[in-house]
């Protein structure tokens, strides 16, 4: 068994520390997804948190990993994603044909609510 050393982070900008006994880093990654339910962010007031992103570090196992939730890897690649979108967008429609058979205009309109969504103004209904 060994000993694994673990940093948390929430959603608020707080922290914590603490210690797991694990037989490997993944099984020190779920007890730390239970455990972080009770541990308390630095500085904290006591009250509870969402923890979202982990590093599980130990040295007599010599291993190291970070962990991040789904939500934050979608998070952080969000300019790339909406970037690739409005690219896209601009090929398609000039490719995109309302009598071709092909779902290209459906592709279209998904990609121009999308767009317009992560731009900050609420996606037009979808047209079929």
């Amino acid at each position: 068994m060994f000993n694994y050393k673990v940093t948390a982070w929430c959603t608020v900008p707080h922290y914590t520390v603490f210690d797991v006994e694990a037989e490997s880093i993944a099984e020190a990654l779920a007890k730390a997804r239970s455990q972080s339910e009770d541990e308390y962010g630095e500085p904290c007031d006591g009250a509870g948190y969402d923890w979202d992103e982990f590093e599980i570090t130990s040295d007599n196992a010599d291993e190291c990993i970070r962990n991040l939730e789904p939500a934050l890897l979608v998070e952080i690649a969000a300019p790339e994603l909406l970037e690739a979108a409005i690219l896209a967008e601009d090929v398609l429609s000039e490719l995109a044909r309302l009598d071709d058979g092909t779902p290209s205009i459906s592709a279209l309109n998904l990609l121009r609510n999308a767009i317009k969504k992560a731009s900050g103004g609420e996606p037009s209904a979808r047209r079929s």
